[in-house]
């Protein structure tokens, strides 16, 4: 995926991060995956397993942010 710069985050480690955990948060309506990988053009990439997720407190599951912060290899 390539990032371009955004008006709103100037950091681009922070728009991949922050984009990982929303396009995260729709692959979980999706059965038949175990590793969500994105590679950021230029930046590096996110690579989580599906165990890794949290359920928050209305039962849906997510990739919470600590987890993906830091991940860009």
């Amino acid at each position: 995926m390539e990032l371009y710069n955004s008006d709103t985050i100037e950091d681009k480690t922070l728009l991949a991060e922050s984009l990982y955990s929303s396009v995260g948060d729709v692959m979980f309506l999706y059965e038949g995956w175990e590793i969500f990988t994105v590679e950021f053009v230029g930046l590096g990439k996110i690579s989580l397993h599906r165990y890794e997720k949290e359920t928050n407190e209305y039962g849906m599951d997510y990739f919470p942010l600590e987890k993906i912060i830091g991940q860009l290899d």
